[in-house]
């Protein structure tokens, strides 16, 4: 979601908005970025998050492994890359 009607959507509702991320061939919810996610250091009283935090898809949900990837090697953090996610849940094939 873009950054400005975020922050604008968080500052009139307050601390309720959750983020999730999905693919057609996986589940519904990849990751999640919690409403406490989006504040400084998880606390809702306080400043919202900077940009690189708001523009995060989140956090892996439960029994789910997500890297980022380049062929066989695991990029590092703000690399790009193909998302591969690992799953009980994903579709075979």
């Amino acid at each position: 979601m873009p950054h400005p009607p975020l922050r604008d959507a968080i500052r009139v509702f307050g601390p309720v908005l959750t983020q999730g991320y999905g693919q057609t061939e996986c589940h519904t919810m990849i990751t999640v970025l919690r409403p406490e996610d989006h504040f400084v250091d998880g606390d809702v009283n306080g400043e919202i998050a900077d940009d690189t935090r708001l523009s995060s898809c989140g956090r892996p949900s439960l029994e789910t492994v997500v890297e980022i990837r380049e062929g066989d090697r695991v990029l590092g953090a703000g690399e790009v890359g193909e998302i591969c996610v690992a799953s009980d849940l994903n579709m075979s094939g």
